[in-house]
């Protein structure tokens, strides 16, 4: 057993994450109440049991593994699952020494442990939604579409390609400022750099876009800024409802009502 002078054992007793000592058979010798509490456990029940008995059958192979290299005096970070008392999965991160003996001999091992359960499981909820989201993207009855900051499209739907007649290979090449009127880029620049930098949360337009052919139509957007959880990095995501048929009637009725009144006022100077 490993021998620890009460001074390091109250600063190992106060830290902030589960301390584990091993022997060269792989049992337990000392582990801090973080540790303990980690795994539902007091110190005094986890002393003297082997490693082992705080996992699951599944993972036992690869935990001997993991001694193989500690006995080879090999140190190193890894994620690893323990199992609590009731039964429930605790995910850690660790961080693993081994202990040697003056003569070099292997006596043991150390871990420093955190619980990374909570961390995990946001994990893969943030990642269902992001499945989620990718299924109603692709499938929505609206264009949308991803660009990365300098506004090139990333990311595209259907409906968005449709509407442009480009092919997603074809759209994946194109900036969305090479859709967009000249007349309409100095605002969507202007619009855009806001949401990069954080000074607007979303802004929605009424743009002139050219489709493939060159014709062109009138699309009302909407635009906001989210930023990816790995690398924080800021992706723009648009819809874009084509408008052009609302517009053209618009133009129609104007130019009606511009007839009609013209055809009232001769009438009545006549």
């Amino acid at each position: 057993m490993l021998f620890l002078d009460q001074k390091y054992l109250e600063f190992i007793e106060n830290l902030n994450e589960g301390i584990w000592i091993i022997d060269a058979d792989a049992k337990t010798t000392f582990v801090n109440t973080h540790m303990a509490e980690m795994l539902g456990y007091t110190p005094n029940e986890m002393i003297g049991k082997h490693i082992f008995y705080f996992m699951d059958e599944a993972v036992i192979e690869s935990a001997k593994n993991n001694l193989q290299r500690r006995a080879q005096g090999i140190r190193e970070s890894l994620e690893f699952e323990f199992k609590h008392k009731n039964g429930r999965k605790v995910i850690t991160s660790l961080n693993t020494y081994p202990l040697l003996h003056n003569d070099g001999k292997y006596n043991g091992a150390l871990a420093a442990i955190t619980d990374i359960t909570e961390r995990k499981d946001l994990g893969k909820i943030i990642h269902q939604l992001e499945i989620k989201f990718k299924s109603i993207f692709d499938y929505a009855s609206i264009g949308l579409a991803i660009l990365s900051k300098d506004m090139q499209i990333i990311d595209a739907n259907d409906d968005f390609c449709e509407k442009l007649q480009y092919s997603k290979d074809e759209i994946f090449n194109l900036s969305l400022l090479s859709i967009i009127l000249p007349e309409n880029k100095s605002e969507l620049i202007n619009n855009i750099d806001k949401l990069i930098d954080g000074t607007s949360n979303g802004f929605v337009a009424e743009y002139k876009f050219i489709r493939k052919n060159g014709s062109i139509g009138w699309g009302f957007t909407n635009f906001f800024a989210v930023k990816e959880r790995e690398n924080k990095e800021i992706k723009i995501i648009f819809s874009l409802r084509d408008i052009t048929e609302k517009r053209n009637m618009e133009y129609e009725l104007f130019k009606s009502e511009a007839l009609f009144k013209s055809v009232f006022e001769n009438s009545t100077a006549a």
